[in-house]
């Protein structure tokens, strides 16, 4: 939490880009433990792949967990796995 607040008395915004919030991962910092020290939150859906209960259930836990401000965006544009597998297009 301190170096968030040395952050904010440098930075104007401050991004963390988290795992996705349904998937457990034992080797990063929980998604909600993330969110709670921020003022919104935004939560990315993959077109075509994400589902409305599961976006559902990730609002409901990010709410859970005392975050009010969430704003989505539905992400359509395809990522490759790799740097190496990019077209350049």
């Amino acid at each position: 939490m301190k170096q968030v607040e040395t952050w904010l008395n440098t930075f104007d915004r401050i991004v963390f880009d988290t795992s996705p919030v349904l998937h457990i991962n034992r080797s990063n910092i929980p998604v909600t433990v993330i969110a709670n020290v921020c003022d919104q939150t935004l939560l990315v859906v993959m077109a075509g792949k994400t589902s409305q209960q599961q976006v559902k259930k990730g609002i409901a836990l990010l709410q859970g967990n005392g975050q009010s401000k969430i704003a989505t965006v539905l992400n359509t544009r395809d990522q490759p796995t790799s740097a190496g597998n990019s077209t350049g297009n």
